[in-house]
């Protein structure tokens, strides 16, 4: 009888684990904190802090990222029912792009479970459901809320010609909806006239790359 009752147990945390769908709508800030190392004799590893606010609708098919690049503003506005990208540099000049691919899911369908555990301590712990992907060749450990799906973290290990970077994102203060819509019109200054091909694009991954380039500099 015990061993009939542990293995009930055990089915019930699997099919929990397995069944948790992410929210269809997220906005926040991706919090990256980077530690790299120069590929050379002696280095000391550098750590570096920075964040990209993050708008994610699968409803509309549109996302929305905002940065700031040494007092440069950056805003980048995708609608891939459309297939158009759109970057507003300082809010005063735009380029678009035609988009070649589907929407991008996040996190992606092929991931793997590598179970549940606790983030924090005593009455503000979370339980977390870990998983495991590989993307372009890089791979990636997301951990995603228990209870809502809502993705808390996610680490990465990228090699790099002249140096190796262990992210950790945190998604912090995120919702799982849109709060104003209007984060994703496009501003009379874009032209519908595309001057550039974007293949291939992920925002989540472009913040990766983008606070790894970040950090060379």
């Amino acid at each position: 009888m015990k061993t009939q009752f542990i293995f009930v147990v055990l089915l019930a945390i699997v099919q929990i684990v397995i069944s948790c769908t992410p929210p269809k709508q997220l906005e926040g800030i991706l919090v990256d904190a980077i530690a790299s190392k120069k590929r050379q004799r002696n280095a000391k590893p550098n750590f570096l802090q920075l964040g990209i606010r993050y708008h994610y609708d699968t409803i509309s098919e549109k996302v929305r990222l905002d940065e700031n690049i040494r007092g440069i503003r950056i805003t980048v506005i995708q609608d891939f029912k459309q297939h158009k990208s759109y970057t507003i540099i300082n809010g005063d000049k735009c380029t678009t792009a035609n988009l070649t691919q589907r929407f991008p899911n996040y996190p992606p369908d092929d991931i793997k479970s590598l179970g549940s555990f606790e983030f924090g301590g005593s009455n503000q712990k979370i339980i977390v459901d870990s998983y495991s992907f590989i993307f372009q060749g890089i791979p990636v450990q997301i951990f995603l809320n228990s209870k809502n799906c809502i993705p808390v973290a996610e680490t990465v290990y990228i090699n790099m010609p002249t140096q190796t970077s262990v992210q950790a994102i945190a998604f912090s203060n995120m919702t799982a909806s849109i709060k104003d819509p209007s984060v994703f019109n496009v501003p009379p200054i874009c032209s519908e006239t595309a001057t550039a091909i974007l293949e291939n694009f992920d925002p989540i991954h472009h913040a990766r790359l983008r606070f790894a380039e970040r950090h060379t500099n």
